[in-house]
């Protein structure tokens, strides 16, 4: 779906608020599979303890002197067959996801395996 002007995307939500949804899972369907960058911003301990802004904030970049460090691609590349197995359980919490990055002050940021206490995170 292409970009939408404001009045284009109130008409469609209001007459048809699924368009979007449908329109990802056709084109994945179709064989368009829609992918991200994703980057990680890696910020000095020291520097991070004083930092203006909370750097635990998921809705704000730390600032542009810390590079965006790309690090991974997220692709859709398969729509669910059976949708609560296979994207309603991938929301679990992130103490069961099956690799380990660490213990964090955030949890957004700690993920651990199945084996490790929530009271770590």
């Amino acid at each position: 779906m292409a970009n939408l002007t404001q009045a284009e995307a109130l008409k469609f939500s209001g007459e048809d608020p699924d368009s979007t949804t449908r329109d990802l899972f056709n084109s994945i369907a179709n064989g368009i599979f829609p992918s991200w960058t994703v980057y990680a911003q890696i910020i000095d301990p020291q520097l991070a303890e004083n930092y203006t802004t909370n750097i635990f904030d998921a809705t704000k970049s730390i600032s542009e002197t810390v590079p965006l460090i790309p690090f991974g691609k997220i692709t859709l590349n398969e729509n669910p067959v059976n949708f609560f197995t296979e994207a309603e359980q991938a929301a679990s919490p992130p103490k069961r996801q099956l690799f380990q990055a660490g213990a964090s002050a955030e949890t957004q940021v700690c993920i651990t395996t199945r084996n490790t206490p929530a009271s770590e995170c």
